[in-house]
């Protein structure tokens, strides 16, 4: 780059970039662009050259376009090409779709009957776009190839935290720590290698589980749409509503796993007078409680986060709650989601729905403990209901399971900072080629 900054071809070779990006948005996209202004993967970034090419409306086959909601929204592909498609994940199982046509389409439709299209001439407008709405996004797929499309192969997912200091901070912390266990496995440093190994797959395991819940509630609202039976204020359940609340609960599982690792990790490198065998945050509390001196920021931060009211505890509240005591699926008689909408600026609204966390999981959880709700049936089956009624003042699932991994994440970046080894990413040369390569890509 510093060779070329003088360059007179360089230069006109980024005017002829963005005139292209410019005419032709969603066909022509520069390598730098795909790189610094996309979630596209550096391994996968290539300026996309191909056209369009025929496009024909695909039936509702589950391996023919983009599946939301058991329905396919975008046009299919049969064949193997490069393609240039975002779908944007918005809470409540809303979709924002950006194909190659200029505009983000909205699924499903408004409550009036209208469609909502966005004009939208460039990748670099989408998420600006779609916040305009009033709409929050919970994280964006960047489809590159058909195969992607047609869900032959996983779509590349990353979830979207517009108020953290790095909207990817999910993303990139993963791949952090598994830079940092590579780093270890060069030096043979066995422990910090095994649990910076842990945290990067848990990190990537809560974000797809993020990914299974918002398919789920999109799908949950795509099926009310079809059959006709979307009344907002409304409250339900049907087939699906069991599936979206069991990936919930494997949610609130994987993400108490990252918790304990990250407490390890803290007990292990970041405080060096903490006991030895410290795994899990209740721990790591007693340690820090333990140690009023210590009063840097991580220390009081995570003072705040397992006290009594911190989001740590609450987090811990639900795992125990779904683990221990009931799971979501049996806390009362009946799963109720909670048909709602988002109220857009022009005064239309959008169809969406709420899955309703119990608003107090430790006290459901206590009362299981004591038993003695057992001894008055009637009592029993009142609580648990009053408990877990879906009304406006209840934690919507997704909202909050997103909002907890945006601030696990953020806990994740800042430890990465005390790792005796700084990442390393992997490279591969000559010497650890030991035969022949064969390179199977869908473009074979």
């Amino acid at each position: 780059m510093r060779d070329k900054a003088a360059s007179r071809a360089f230069h006109t070779k980024k005017k002829l970039d963005h005139l292209l990006e410019g005419t032709l948005p969603g066909v022509y996209l520069p390598l730098y662009t795909m790189i610094n202004l996309t979630p596209i993967p550096l391994r996968r970034s290539r300026p996309t050259r191909t056209a369009p090419g025929p496009h024909r409306q695909c039936g509702p086959r589950r391996n023919s376009g983009v599946v939301v909601d058991a329905t396919v929204l975008v046009h299919c592909r049969s064949d193997r090409t490069l393609v240039s498609v975002w779908v944007i994940h918005v809470f409540g199982g809303v979709r924002a779709i950006y194909e190659e046509s200029g505009a983000i389409k909205v699924h499903p439709d408004l409550l009036s009957g209208g469609t909502l299209e966005i004009p939208t001439a460039s990748y670099r407008e989408i998420v600006r776009n779609v916040k305009a709405l009033n709409l929050s996004v919970v994280g964006i797929e960047s489809l590159v190839h058909s195969w992607e499309l047609n869900r032959v192969i996983p779509p590349n997912w990353r979830p979207f935290h517009e108020l953290n200091s790095a909207p990817y901070v999910l993303f990139e912390t993963g791949d952090k720590w598994s830079d940092i266990g590579h780093a270890a496995h060069k030096r043979r440093v066995g422990k910090l290698w095994d649990i910076a190994a842990r945290i990067s797959y848990q990190i990537k395991t809560c974000a797809w589980r993020l990914f299974e819940i918002s398919e789920g509630y999109a799908q949950q609202l795509w099926s009310l749409k079809v059959r006709d039976k979307f009344e907002e204020g409304s409250r339900f359940d049907d087939l699906r509503t069991r599936t979206v609340y069991l990936a919930i609960q494997a949610l609130l599982i994987d993400a108490c796993v990252l918790r304990d690792y990250l407490a390890e990790f803290a007990a292990g490198y970041i405080y060096a007078s903490a006991p030895s065998g410290v795994r899990t945050v209740s721990n790591l509390k007693k340690y820090l409680f333990s140690k009023p001196e210590l009063a840097d920021p991580l220390s009081i931060e995570l003072r705040h986060a397992t006290d009594k009211n911190g989001w740590l505890s609450e987090l811990g509240h639900y795992r125990d709650l779904v683990v221990h005591s009931a799971p979501l699926a049996t806390a009362k008689e009946r799963l109720w989601v909670l048909c709602s909408a988002h109220n857009l600026p022009n005064g239309a609204k959008l169809p969406a729905l709420r899955f309703p966390l119990p608003n107090d999981p430790a006290a459901i959880r206590s009362a299981r403990s004591r038993g003695d709700l057992f001894e008055d049936f009637a009592k029993l089956i009142h609580d648990f209901v009053d408990a877990t009624r879906p009304d406006v003042t209840s934690k919507d699932a997704l909202q909050y399971l997103h909002t907890v991994l945006g601030k696990l994440g953020e806990i994740a970046a800042k430890f990465s900072t005390f790792s005796p080894l700084p990442p390393e990413m992997p490279v591969l040369t000559d010497a650890d080629i030991i035969g022949p390569i064969r390179w199977d890509t869908p473009d074979a």
